[in-house]
């Protein structure tokens, strides 16, 4: 039987299906890391609860330990055994591929290519869809009479943008929703944050 290095647990980005990736069958304790944001923290919790209750695994919990590329790392590293990922960001970040939009396509592309290079296994899809989006403050009257994101251009000097470290890493991230929309923020209008405080900061 083939060994694994690790457990994959894998949701989709802005496809967005999820799923779940099998490392060694024989063993039976686990170690759960999980991203520094709330939703990657209460996915990893929601497994680890499953594994432990359904399962009987032993669950070491290593969650909120950063951003995507330490997390793979620490994967990749044995450090720890799964964690909460998305289609989207093992397409775009950890492949460093672009041009497919098509959930069911960027599926195969990633599990196709995490087998081949990193000996990882991706599960069918959670069933799920989680895509960024843009969210204002509804009593802002500059908003009244914007409808698409394209109206934004036409008061870009007014606003300040706030998104999290890797949109702004993304190749489909700010840089790509800039260019679509025609948004011309400067460098002072643009802030970046821990994903957990923007809807404090808005």
């Amino acid at each position: 039987m083939q060994k694994y290095k690790g457990f994959l647990f894998i949701i989709a980005l802005f496809f967005l299906k999820g799923s779940f990736v099998v490392a060694d069958e024989g063993k039976k304790h686990l170690t759960i890391g999980s991203k520094i944001f709330t939703e990657n923290i209460l996915l990893a919790e929601m497994l680890s609860l499953l594994l432990e209750e359904k399962y009987s695994f032993k669950i070491t919990r290593k969650f909120n330990m950063g951003g995507t590329k330490l997390v793979f790392d620490s994967l990749k590293s044995g450090h720890i055994d799964i964690y909460p990922e998305y289609t989207g960001t093992g397409y775009t970040m950890l492949l460093k591929r672009t041009g497919e939009t098509n959930p069911k396509k960027t599926y195969r592309i990633v599990k196709t290519e995490f087998l081949k290079k990193f000996k990882l296994i991706w599960s069918l899809p959670l069933g799920f869809e989680n895509t960024y989006t843009l969210a204002v403050w509804k009593k802002d009257s500059r908003f009244k009479k914007i409808y698409s994101i394209s109206q934004l251009k036409e008061h870009i000097s007014s606003f300040r943008l706030g998104m999290d470290h890797e949109f702004v890493e993304r190749k489909d991230g700010f840089n790509n929703f800039s260019e679509k929309y025609h948004l011309n923020f400067s460098k002072d209008q643009i802030v970046t944050m821990n994903p957990a405080l923007m809807y404090s900061a808005l």
